[in-house]
């Protein structure tokens, strides 16, 4: 039987509430409930404005028959997203939650999450080895520039993969 894997969407004080979610929603709301639609982020007349960070980590409700998970990453598309949107991620290991916050984030080292499709794939620190283990996060932010045009975006895809034995 193979383990069972949550994506969990953390939010509030420290990233502390845990959702379990089949989708990352960038908004100006941090919560894990409130459609993309109705928080969108808004372009401002001058500057940049930010989505809420979305604080994302895998944790294992059942080992099942396995040993461990080890080795995961997430990926997307290596497209760009919009003119004057762009998706931000860390790169490295942010291992502690804290607030999220809808200015620009300083969790871990920040990167276009366009340069990472499947062949630059992040690393997400973690070997879970038992039952309610939990990865480090992946840190998503929004950046909507003041020349981005007015709508709604395509919806962007997230793949992640981890080794099971």
């Amino acid at each position: 039987m193979a383990a069972t894997v949550e994506v969990r969407k953390c939010t509030g004080t420290d990233a502390g509430t845990e959702t379990s979610v089949s989708g990352i929603a960038l908004k100006s709301v941090d919560d894990a409930t409130t459609s993309a639609a109705n928080a969108s982020v808004q372009i401002l007349d001058s500057g940049n404005n930010y989505s809420y960070e979305s604080w994302i980590r895998f944790k294992v409700t059942t080992m099942g028959g396995s040993s461990q998970l080890t080795n995961f990453k997430i990926w997307g598309s290596g497209a760009s997203v919009a003119t004057g949107v762009t998706f931000t991620i860390n790169t490295d290991t942010v291992d502690t939650g804290v607030t999220p916050v809808d200015t620009q984030s300083a969790q871990g080292t920040r990167d276009d999450f366009a340069n990472h499709g499947s062949g630059s794939k992040i690393d997400i620190a973690g070997t879970l080895v038992g039952d309610n283990e939990e990865t480090d996060y992946a840190v998503f932010q929004e950046d909507v520039a003041d020349t981005a045009s007015p709508g709604a975006i395509p919806q962007q895809s997230v793949s992640y993969s981890y080794d099971e034995s």
